[in-house]
């Protein structure tokens, strides 16, 4: 029951006003959004993984979750990087900004806080796949953290054909 609170706030906030203003004349009812509730489908999101089966992306959550046991800031953290995948997985890059941006050839940055997690989404099995993280500390993207996320998005197409 805690995914139907999570999915109503969503659409509550963030579908509902953007459907009302399409078409005001037809306000949505609580029945209607149950109906929407139900349609709504999640989109897989899945960490690079090195041929190795190494993934930094999913080591550093899973030891940011670690961390936000003891340490509230911690906690904070990762609650919004759960909250943005979340929103990333039912809305989709459709979310916009301030959650996600385009950057280049086929390559998002999700964007909890200074934290950047770069994503594509694979088509073919029809998912979210992240690519890589870093901790932004200027304002410029750093062309070495795109550049890495291109190498992992051209290595995982290949191991994946």
């Amino acid at each position: 029951m805690e995914n139907f609170r999570e999915i109503s706030h969503l659409i509550i906030h963030y579908i509902t006003p953007f459907m009302y203003n399409i078409s005001n004349t037809f306000p949505l009812t609580h029945e209607y959004l149950k109906v929407i509730i139900k349609e709504i489908a999640y989109v897989k999101i899945e960490f690079y993984e090195t041929a190795s089966g190494r993934s930094d992306t999913y080591d550093y959550l899973e030891g940011l979750e670690r961390k936000a046991r003891r340490n509230k800031k911690d906690k904070i953290l990762f609650q919004k990087i759960v909250e943005y995948m979340r929103l990333l997985q039912t809305i989709g890059t459709a979310v916009g900004f301030p959650y996600v941006r385009y950057l280049s050839d086929d390559i998002w940055e999700l964007r909890p806080n200074a934290n950047r997690f770069f994503f594509f989404f694979e088509k073919k099995g029809a998912k979210y796949v992240m690519l890589h993280y870093f901790v932004k500390q200027r304002q410029k993207t750093p062309l070495n953290e795109l550049e890495t996320a291109k190498k992992h998005m051209l290595d995982y197409l290949e191991r994946m054909r």
